[in-house]
């Protein structure tokens, strides 16, 4: 089967990839050190809405602290 792989790099060495393939729903997210989470797209999503949630307050707290 075909897996279909994205680069998540931010510019250094080791970066982490996501994969999807066709026999399966999940995708698998492999980190610099070779670990991996298999996720559900759903869950994958919820991740990218709580690292804006984590900014959106890092951003308020930036305000509070000055």
């Amino acid at each position: 089967m075909k897996k279909q792989t994205i680069i998540l790099c931010c510019g250094k060495a080791g970066c982490p990839t996501l994969t999807k393939s066709d026999e399966s729903d999940l995708l698998v997210l492999t980190d610099d050190f070779g670990g991996e989470v298999k996720l559900k797209e759903e869950e994958l999503e919820k991740i990218s809405d709580a690292l804006i949630e984590f900014r959106e307050k890092a951003d308020v707290s930036d305000v509070k602290d000055s």
